[in-house]
């Protein structure tokens, strides 16, 4: 049997990964069935199919197993694949299943970064709001132009940041009403962080008209979402209004 070429290999690999796709969103059958997908995505990634690695890593972080995502992560970032760089640098900027380390997660996000991750523009605007890595001093018209571009490119995170900017006056005018805008933006794009952001806003006011009935839905909506932040949250406001009601 004659070796299989390079770019025989390559669409042999996206052949693959397409078929996953296709199972895990339920387009063939119309029942999402993830766990048939990930056969697909192994083969895919035995021919040295990146984004089939990604997957791996995508769907094991899913089930919360860290230690198979960055086994995925890791192979498919030493070919250079954006996305799974942006989510190696997560891994050890937050230090899920790794020990923290900014420096080495700096590292990985820039590196993504410049390959066009969007999402780390998040983290690319956090390092220059704060002065990382190392000693560099804090670079507010950098951080806000890294989350400009983050939302550009449909960022939630990015979009969130700037929120908070605005709530806080930090490197723009203070306007807790734009503020609000851009946590908006970000809750529509997915973003669990946003849920609770907005259902602070909608408690306290800040914002915002106080508005419990809005603040317990989103912290709700957060969740549902996997925010264990908003659970601590919306218990505690429920707990607050009935002492308010004299229940």
């Amino acid at each position: 049997m004659a070796p299989v070429q390079n770019e025989d290999r390559k669409d042999m690999g996206l052949k693959l990964l397409q078929k996953g796709l296709l199972l895990q969103k339920g387009l063939e059958t119309g029942v999402p069935d993830p766990d048939a997908a990930l056969s697909w995505y192994f083969r895919a990634a035995r021919v040295g199919c990146l984004a089939a690695m990604r997957q791996l890593g995508l769907f094991y972080r899913e089930r919360q197993d860290y230690e198979n995502a960055y086994y995925w992560f890791l192979e498919a970032a030493l070919g250079g694949e954006p996305d799974s760089l942006y989510h190696l640098g997560d891994l050890y900027y937050r230090g899920v299943y790794v020990r923290r380390d900014a420096e080495k997660a700096y590292r990985y996000l820039e590196k993504a970064y410049r390959k066009g991750s969007e999402e780390a523009c998040f983290y690319m605007g956090l390092y220059a709001e704060n002065g990382w890595p190392g000693d560099a001093e804090p670079d507010m018209n950098k951080a806000l132009m890294y989350y400009r571009e983050g939302i550009r490119d449909g960022s939630a995170g990015s979009a969130l940041a700037l929120g908070r900017c605005f709530r806080l006056g930090k490197g723009v005018p203070r306007n807790p009403e734009t503020g609000r805008e851009y946590a908006l933006l970000a809750y529509r794009w997915g973003s669990e962080e946003a849920c609770e952001a907005l259902g602070r806003i909608y408690e306290t006011g800040e914002g915002a008209e106080p508005d419990p009935r809005k603040a317990m839905a989103y912290y709700a909506e957060g969740v549902k979402r996997g925010s264990a932040a908003c659970g601590r949250a919306l218990e505690k406001l429920k707990e607050q209004e009935g002492t308010a009601d004299g229940r």
